[in-house]
C-alpha cells in the first residue's frame, strides 16, 4: 500500500519482498541492554537519590540473500490476508493517515518485540 501511494514507487517484486523482510528482521532481532543507576540528588544531599536509566539498542545489518528468503516466505504467508482483507486494511490506513501523526513504532500500541 505504501508503494501504491508513492508516485515514484519501485514496483519490482524482489524490491517489495526485501523491504518487507527488513521490517520483520528488525522486529525479530537485535540486542537490547538496560542499566539503572542511582546517583546522589544534584541539588541537595538530603533528598532521595535520582534513578538514571541508560539503554542501548544494537541491530545487525539487514542485508544479503537472507532478506530475499524472508521476503519470499513473508509474501507466501500474507497471500490470504491480501486476497481477503486488502480493502479493510486500505480503509484502516486511510483513517490512520487522516488522523495525522502516529507513532513510528512498527508495532501496534501495547505490543513489543521479544526482549533479550
Amino acid at each position: 500500500m505504501v508503494l501504491r501511494d508513492d508516485p515514484q514507487a519501485e514496483l519490482k517484486p524482489e524490491y517489495k519482498r526485501v523491504q518487507a523482510a527488513k521490517i520483520v528482521h528488525r522486529m525479530a532481532s537485535g540486542t537490547h541492554k538496560r542499566w539503572e543507576r542511582e546517583k546522589p540528588h544534584p541539588l541537595h544531599h538530603g533528598l532521595p537519590p535520582i534513578k538514571e536509566v541508560e539503554e542501548k539498542l544494537w541491530y545487525p545489518k539487514s542485508r544479503g540473500r537472507v532478506l530475499r528468503h524472508i521476503g519470499g516466505d513473508l509474501e507466501e504467508a500474507v497471500e490470504l490476508l491480501v486476497d481477503h482483507r486488502l480493502e479493510e486494511i486500505r480503509e484502516f490506513k486511510k483513517q490512520r493517515n487522516e488522523k495525522g501523526a502516529y507513532a513510528s513504532s512498527p508495532y501496534p500500541k501495547g505490543i513489543v518485540a521479544r526482549h533479550h
